[in-house]
């Protein structure tokens, strides 16, 4: 654990239950309700808190002003927002813009929790400055930096859709850790799924490439890129499948060292909490930043 001591303003409710339990795990963090809470503190209670991190529930031009007004009262001290699905378009808003860098609850590993770590904190300033001056234009530069991760570790993607997976093909195939890529036989996640659970060549052939990469002492990342599924099939899955595949992941598990991480296009919060019941412990959305990318492969223990 760090010794950054982190102020934590705002709801820990879904979907900022995860993100606070991961920083938590990581750092000292104190829960606020809200600003005000905050501020009613003495200055002195307030003064030993490194990182202020802001969980912003819903879009509010009251909130946003608080929020900017925080960042002046408070300047030495780092101050992010975390935001739920609800601010998404919001940079093509009326709403004032936030003055700090702010991130989507979806960017805990590769952007909120390299943000936390001191050493990483510039280069994610950069990439907020970037965002503000390259306005929507950023939104399609998918990576800034070059990964130069050491073999460590050995990657295996599994896909049903070669061109949504591209962009994290090109960041890994970029470093030195070997990466396989294992196609399905169809491109809907819930068919996708089912064949994750059920199918013996599968998972014959995942633990052979787990048990490889655990005889040279690699830790293995599994990511499955696969798309958003409709309510009634994540029921489904969740009732004729989530057993088995919640045994095969644990098996997996018991081969090696592996983490499995979903690769998602459009981020459903239901959708990832089914998936971390299941075993998932890592998300990753496009645009992702090379930099945490290099991060979340660095801290997957």
């Amino acid at each position: 654990m760090s010794n950054a001591f982190i102020a934590w303003i705002g709801p820990i409710s879904e979907p900022f239950d995860w993100v606070f339990e991961n920083c938590a795990a990581e750092h000292l963090i104190r829960q606020w309700p809200d600003a005000e809470s905050w501020f009613a503190e003495a200055a002195a209670v307030r003064g030993r808190f490194s990182h202020i991190v802001c969980a912003l529930s819903r879009r509010d031009r009251l909130l946003v002003e608080q929020i900017n007004s925080l960042h002046r009262r408070e300047p030495i001290v780092s101050i992010c927002g975390v935001m739920s699905d609800l601010w998404l378009g919001h940079r093509r808003s009326g709403i004032p813009k936030l003055s700090v860098p702010c991130f989507y609850w979806w960017n805990l590993q590769d952007q909120i929790l390299p943000w936390l770590r001191p050493n990483t904190q510039q280069h994610v300033i950069d990439t907020f400055q970037g965002k503000l001056s390259d306005g929507n234009e950023y939104w399609q530069k998918l990576k800034d930096f070059s990964l130069d991760t050491a073999p460590t570790q050995r990657t295996i993607v599994l896909t049903g859709n070669d061109r949504a997976a591209l962009p994290l093909l090109e960041v890994l195939n970029a470093g030195p850790a070997p990466t396989d890529v294992i196609r399905f036989s169809s491109d809907l996640p819930e068919k996708q799924l089912a064949q994750l659970s059920e199918c013996n060549v599968l998972s014959t052939q995942l633990k052979r490439i787990v048990q490889e990469a655990n005889q040279v002492s690699l830790k293995v990342r599994i990511w499955w890129c696969g798309g958003t599924m409709h309510e009634s099939n994540m029921g489904h899955i969740a009732q004729n499948h989530a057993g088995q595949l919640a045994r095969n992941i644990s098996i997996l598990k018991q081969h090696g060292k592996v983490d499995f991480g979903w690769y998602a296009t459009l981020v459903d919060y239901r959708q990832w909490k089914l998936l971390r019941h299941l075993g998932f412990t890592r998300l990753l959305a496009p645009p992702f930043r090379v930099h945490g990318l290099r991060e979340t492969i660095s801290h997957c223990g």
